[in-house]
């Protein structure tokens, strides 16, 4: 079976700074992938290099950088915005500012299931459904409040429930995935991802 995503030799540079030398690795359907570094290593621009979200001031170099038959270095952005949520997810790290503070946490978790066409009728029972499957009790409530009412174990479900809304096929690029989840819960996010590794998502 070919891998999901293979990238190989990639490198990254802002402004002629390497922060990526050359890192290479495969995902295939029910497999789960670490990357340990530490801070400022390059672990997040990695992950964001999967979705073409390095910015305009990065140099982004592969021998082979690719998502299922898609080529991340020649595609167009349209096609990246169709990857974005519907083949990979991508869990932000910091859960404590990823959030928008002005806006109830479910419009946050719909935004990408209204993007890609998800009928509006159907986009509040599937926040409640994404929310309870990331742990978070009282979903229904929960959707109704901002990220400021919520504890940062909380937000970082809120997080995995968002870079899940479209069940993405591929992969879950997860920054720093148990940075802040509650010790009710300690194990949620390795947990969740071995549940959907057999479903075909890589982390």
């Amino acid at each position: 079976m070919n891998p999901l995503i293979r990238v190989e030799d990639l490198r990254v540079s802002f402004d002629s700074t390497p922060v990526v030398h050359g890192i290479s690795f495969e995902l295939r359907a029910g497999s789960c992938v670490g990357i340990v570094g530490e801070s400022g290593s390059g672990k997040s621009v990695t992950a964001r290099s999967l979705l073409g979200l390095n910015g305009p001031g990065a140099t982004v170099t592969a021998e082979t950088l690719a998502i299922g038959d898609t080529d991340l270095l020649t595609a167009p952005e349209a096609r990246l915005r169709r990857l974005r949520g519907a083949e990979v997810g991508y869990v932000l790290q910091d859960a404590l500012v990823s959030l928008d503070p002005l806006r109830p946490v479910g419009a946050e978790i719909a935004e990408p299931l209204r993007l890609h066409g998800v009928p509006r009728s159907q986009r509040e029972q599937r926040v409640h459904e994404l929310l309870h499957s990331a742990g978070v009790p009282e979903p229904r409530l929960r959707a109704r409040q901002r990220s400021g009412e919520l504890s940062g174990g909380l937000r970082q479900r809120a997080l995995i429930a968002a870079a899940l809304a479209l069940d993405p096929g591929s992969s879950s690029p997860m920054s720093r995935p148990l940075p802040s989840t509650s010790p009710s819960r300690p194990r949620y996010s390795t947990s969740s991802s071995r549940a959907s590794a057999p479903a075909g998502r890589c982390c």
